[in-house]
């Protein structure tokens, strides 16, 4: 009798382990289909892709403070301060932009102090939130050369070697404005070419085409 009630009570603490370890696998389960599901999906792009995307800018900038950014001798970009400000601010949340976004925030915060115009003399830590807002229209850019705001811009992803910048053009396709979007790039065969120099014409390609985005 001893040894069967044993019997019973060791089965018993089998059965319940077994619906707990069950328990706990269909919760992990259910745990990376929900992250599969909410996982934000990239496209992969497609390098062959030379299609010129076409921009309708805005008409009018809803804000009352503006920040423009003066492209050499061939354009000025202007977008509203408020939708970057936000954009900042969103992204402080992310450790590998939060340096980034509090530079720009500070620099907004501190220039609309004074003026209604900001004005940026370098882009580099604004480039991203300008693309951004010219992508959705939410710009306007003055044509330096013909004395007016033109109402569509284009764009496109290009690759240069192991790098990838989005470029904005004039309607005359004349480039006016860039921002790296990818780098680090693999081939097919794992090699990037950065040391190889696979890629020294592309590169050399890519800085004159750099090098033109303010020249008129």
């Amino acid at each position: 009798m001893e040894i069967s009630a044993l019997y019973r009570k060791f089965m018993k603490a089998i059965k319940k382990n077994c619906n707990a370890v069950f328990l706990l696998f269909s919760a992990l389960a259910s745990t990376q289909i929900i992250l599969a599901q909410t996982k934000p999906q990239y496209a992969k792009p497609n390098w062959n892709d030379t299609t010129f995307i076409p921009l309708a800018l805005a008409d009018t900038l809803l804000d009352s403070k503006i920040i423009v950014f003066n492209v050499g001798q061939k354009a000025i970009i202007y977008v509203p301060l408020n939708a970057v400000r936000a954009l900042a601010a969103g992204r402080l949340v992310n450790e590998f932009t939060r340096d980034k976004s509090r530079r720009v925030l500070n620099y907004l915060d501190s220039a609309a102090l004074s003026s209604d115009s900001i004005f940026l003399y370098d882009s580099f830590d604004f480039d991203w939130y300008i693309s951004k807002q010219m992508q959705i229209g939410n710009a306007k850019v003055y044509y330096k050369k013909n004395r007016i705001f033109v109402d569509t811009i284009f764009h496109r992803l290009e690759r240069y070697g192991s790098m990838a910048s989005r470029f904005f053009y004039l309607r005359d396709k004349r480039p006016f404005f860039s921002v790296r979007e990818f780098s680090g790039i693999l081939d097919n065969d794992g090699n990037n070419g950065f040391f190889s120099g696979r890629y020294y014409k592309e590169y050399i390609e890519e800085g004159k085409k750099l090098a033109s985005l303010r020249e008129e």
